[in-house]
């Protein structure tokens, strides 16, 4: 389960691919079902192309809300667009952020010789073989936290306006860019390093981070202080030994939540975030999950209480504590 969210009949849901491009469905479209159901291959419903799949979902009830839709891919680079532009898309897709090595459809050339001709840096900055990893809508008084498979974060505003010599205000963050460009450094990945998620920082909530081999850690927000974005980063969960393994999701958490691991072996364990101890930045963590032999964590995902009936078969095992809390 990576989306779960409640939307009326005729709400509008976008859906963002692997490959960048955006589909357009109203909620009724989507087939009704009993919870126990398998439900319907997304397959049947949009025309993907070979190895794309759909990545993130969002249900939007009007375009006029002011806000921006706001892009993450695997190598680092971010990407802000209005809204509004996603207001009209066709029944096989349109370009949501360009990617170098994927072709764009017949429709949308127009549209990217308009966003190479506004755009300066954003083609230098991109790589082949990216991918978009997340898409969520944002406020211009927000900040955004990446987070990287080495353990890494950076956190940096939507928007940050200066005023030049002349007197204008100038956009020194991310700057909304058209919907066919290709977006611009959010971090500077180190070789063989790629991001593995990013959230809107939110001070009601925690971090919590999950590794291949089953520790993570619940941190503050606080705690990863602002920079601009195209840095480095900094530490997120420390892991000098190699004891904690590549980081495999970071997600925005409540205290009445739970996060559901699922382990390459099928294992699938529910535990409540509450269980997990609030500790610092740069601490090792400790044992979310115990795992078979040869058996690692692939995926975290989370759940809200009244989700918890509909996450079985999980089993609820408490989280191990013979890690200690801090290293």
């Amino acid at each position: 389960i990576t989306t779960v969210f409640v939307a009326e009949t005729h709400d509008t849901l976008l859906l963002f691919t692997s490959q960048g491009r955006v589909f357009k469905k109203d909620a009724y479209e989507i087939p009704e079902a009993p919870r126990t159901s398998f439900g319907k291959p997304i397959v049947n419903l949009l025309e993907l192309r070979e190895g794309e799949s759909v990545v993130a979902l969002l249900p939007i009830r009007s375009f006029e809300t002011g806000e921006d839709v706001f892009f993450a891919t695997e190598n680092g680079i971010i990407k802000r667009t209005a809204l509004a532009e996603f207001r009209n898309v066709n029944r096989k897709g349109i370009i949501a952020i360009k990617f170098k090595d994927i072709p764009g459809d017949a429709d949308d050339e127009a549209a990217e010789a308009e966003a190479d001709d506004a755009q300066g840096e954003s083609d230098e900055e991109q790589t082949a073989n990216d991918r978009l990893i997340q898409v969520r809508l944002v406020k211009e008084s927000d900040h955004i936290l990446l987070v990287t498979a080495n353990g890494k974060a950076i956190r940096f505003p939507v928007s940050y306006k200066r005023t030049d010599a002349e007197g204008k205000e100038r956009e020194t963050s991310v700057r909304c860019m058209g919907r066919a460009s290709a977006g611009v450094r959010g971090i500077r990945l180190a070789p063989g390093d790629a991001v593995r998620s990013f959230d809107i920082v939110t001070d009601q909530e925690t971090l919590l981070i999950a590794t291949e081999n089953g520790y993570g850690k619940r941190t503050e927000f606080s705690d990863f202080t602002m920079h601009h974005r195209g840095g480095g980063g900094m530490i997120a969960i420390k892991d000098d030994d190699g004891r904690n393994g590549k980081v495999v999701a970071a997600h925005a958490v409540r205290e009445d939540q739970s996060f559901i691991s699922i382990a390459s072996n099928g294992m699938m364990v529910r535990s409540p975030v509450n269980q997990i101890r609030v500790i610092g930045r740069a601490a090792k963590g400790v044992r979310l999950v115990n795992l078979a032999e040869g058996a690692t964590l692939v995926s975290v995902s989370v759940a809200d209480a009244d989700d918890d009936e509909a996450a079985a078969p999980a089993v609820d095992i408490p989280p191990a504590n013979d890690a200690p809390a801090a290293e």
